[in-house]
């Protein structure tokens, strides 16, 4: 990567693919590479091209607003999915609460850290908002179910090598048997995150066909 190359800026949404995102930007950017988790990870890089972790907003923003140009990426995951996805990892790791996958995904409860009851319904939407941003300023929107094409289209626009796409931190359990209306219910409460993904889908499809005809 040049000095002239625009300064990415990677959101990493909890249980969206953003581990494996992490080991690729590691690949492309190696001691440029300037984390946000709000954990020892967070040594501080002198001169950064790109900027990626949970708490990139919150951490850097006046860095962020310095900057000359920059690229704004994100991944998002069909909402149900990453919602299991996110129960089980918390429950492994203790900051679940081991309440039943149905009363967590439907609960209305007030959500809580460390601990929370129930799942932080519209959270996607939220991760967005507090950091008083938009979805319109993101360059790309990657898609969690279409990682290996998103990590070509962010390739293609900003020209990186060739880099290994081998998935990180995937969480092992059984498929969910959940019933329809309690999917039905996780539906309705997550209603906002459902429809900005789906727009998201159509739009990584857009561009991709824009890169492939390019």
């Amino acid at each position: 990567m040049t000095e002239s190359e625009p300064t990415l800026v990677s959101i990493h949404i909890p249980k969206t693919g953003g581990s494996t995102l992490l080991t690729i930007l590691e690949q492309v950017y190696g001691n440029r590479l300037q984390l946000a988790y709000g954990d020892e990870r967070d040594t501080l890089v002198e001169h950064p091209l790109c900027y990626h972790g949970h708490a990139v907003l919150d951490n850097f923003a006046a860095a962020l607003n310095a900057l000359a140009k920059a690229r704004w990426i994100t991944f998002l995951r069909e909402p149900l999915s990453s919602a299991v996805s996110f129960y089980h990892y918390g429950v492994s790791r203790g900051t679940v609460q081991e309440v039943g996958l149905r009363q967590w995904l439907t609960g209305k409860q007030e959500f809580c850290w460390p601990n929370p009851p129930v799942y932080n319904h519209n959270r996607f939407s939220k991760w967005i908002a507090r950091a008083r941003t938009s979805w319109e300023q993101f360059d790309i929107i990657c898609i969690t179910e279409y990682f290996n094409d998103s990590i070509r289209l962010i390739s293609q626009e900003l020209n990186w090598p060739e880099v290994d796409c081998t998935s990180q931190n995937v969480g092992s359990y059984d498929d969910p048997d959940l019933s329809g209306s309690t999917i039905e219910e996780f539906r309705r409460l997550n209603s906002e995150d459902y429809h900005v993904y789906g727009k998201a889908v159509k739009r990584l499809q857009s561009q991709q066909g824009g890169a492939g005809n390019a």
